[in-house]
């Protein structure tokens, strides 16, 4: 008999659990590449954000793993370390 599952469920499932995982990441300082890893998709996220709004001000950062993890652990001050490269190199 086949095990019928609604694939939903499963993602809700996956999600929460990855949820459990961050947030126990914060906890923990034995999972400091968990948080790594996070800081930089999240720091991926917000150059992605910058690009798209930047597009209408010619403002465009390139988006790699390192310029990803610069923003993701400095914040602010790595989002202005970009800008002021490219803009001193271009």
């Amino acid at each position: 008999m086949p095990l019928n599952l609604d694939f939903n469920v499963v993602i809700f499932v996956l999600v929460i659990f990855l949820l459990f995982l961050f947030v126990m990441a914060l906890k923990e300082r034995g999972l400091l590449l968990f948080k790594i890893i996070l800081k930089t998709a999240l720091g991926a996220l917000i150059i992605f954000g910058i690009n798209f709004i930047g597009q209408r001000f010619n403002i465009v950062i390139p988006l790699n793993i390192w310029t990803s993890a610069c923003v993701g652990i400095l914040g602010i001050p790595g989002i202005l370390v970009l800008a002021l490269m490219k803009w001193a190199i271009f």
